[in-house]
């Protein structure tokens, strides 16, 4: 298993009711179509199920992503299914998403402060403009406040 010391969270850059297996599919469906990889990329996705949130399963943790160059083999990758570029996450499944970091942070002893997006290692708006700085210091943040407080 790699050694896990961050995670790098994205967004899909799609609309936020596209169901996880077609980001599955799209990431190992051959070319043209798609990307061919064996598997899709992030380890973990939150998607929406019936009226909420929910962790959608990704790559095997005995695998390493295929979603930052330079970072795969140590960075968990974390989809939130949307397209953040001109609308914030929504808080219901920023709150998915703390949740499932802690527990990551936790299992793996990943330091909240290595939870990063996506943009801090490339040329990219991901996981978008709308997911400002100020907001992503306030979801680690809030990642901090699990770990601490339970």
């Amino acid at each position: 298993m790699p050694n896990w010391t961050e995670i790098l969270i994205h967004h899909s850059a799609s609309p936020a009711d596209t169901p996880w297996d077609g980001i599955v599919a799209y990431h190992v469906t051959p070319p043209p179509r798609g990307r061919g990889w064996r598997a899709v990329g992030y380890h973990f996705g939150i998607a929406k199920q019936g009226d909420g949130y929910a962790v959608q399963t990704g790559r095997s943790l005995i695998m390493p992503g295929a979603h930052c160059p330079g970072h795969n083999s140590t960075a968990l990758g974390v989809c939130l299914v949307g397209d953040f570029t001109t609308e914030a996450p929504p808080a219901a499944q920023l709150w998915v998403a703390a949740d499932l970091c802690a527990d990551l942070c936790r299992r793996f002893d990943v330091r909240a402060t290595h939870i990063r997006p996506h943009r801090a290692f490339r040329k990219t708006e991901c996981p978008g403009k709308a997911f400002t700085d100020s907001l992503f210091a306030r979801f680690r943040q809030s990642v901090l406040d699990r770990m601490t407080h339970g």
